[in-house]
């Protein structure tokens, strides 16, 4: 898998009033792996609920594209805040949502990419973003 990690820095974007605030976003995009059959290997997906939902799926499209969205997820928990995933609890909002306690992130998959957006909490998003997404 390759991973490539962009830093947003913009600040020649940026008045002097708005660069206080300015919201940093670390972002990594890694190719899916499409071929072959797909087994999931035996090193897990943190938490164990996620892996569990992962096995779950019916569909293999889905399981492959969520498997290394989380993947990837782990690798850039692990570049951008030097943790390694089973540091980070995880928890679900009630709308099924996937948070942690460290940081705010989005996960993006597709047919053959996936993506992942990593930054500090209530900088992205809501001007009061927390970690359940109030």
């Amino acid at each position: 898998m390759l991973y490539c990690k962009k830093e947003t820095k913009q600040e020649f974007f940026m008045t002097e009033s708005t660069k206080n605030n300015a919201q940093f976003v670390d972002v990594y995009v890694a190719e899916i792996p499409l071929s072959g059959d797909f087994v999931i290997p035996p090193d897990p997906i943190f938490p164990p609920a996620r892996q569990a939902e992962i096995v779950a799926c019916a569909s293999e499209k889905a399981k492959r594209e969520k498997f290394f969205a989380w993947k990837l997820l782990a690798h850039a928990i692990e570049k951008s805040y030097g943790l390694d995933a089973r540091e980070v609890q995880f928890t679900k909002t009630e709308h099924g949502k996937w948070i942690c306690d460290r940081f705010g992130f989005s996960i993006s998959h597709s047919e053959n990419a996936v993506c992942v957006a990593l930054w500090a909490m209530g900088r992205v998003g809501s001007p009061t973003a927390s970690p359940d997404g109030n």
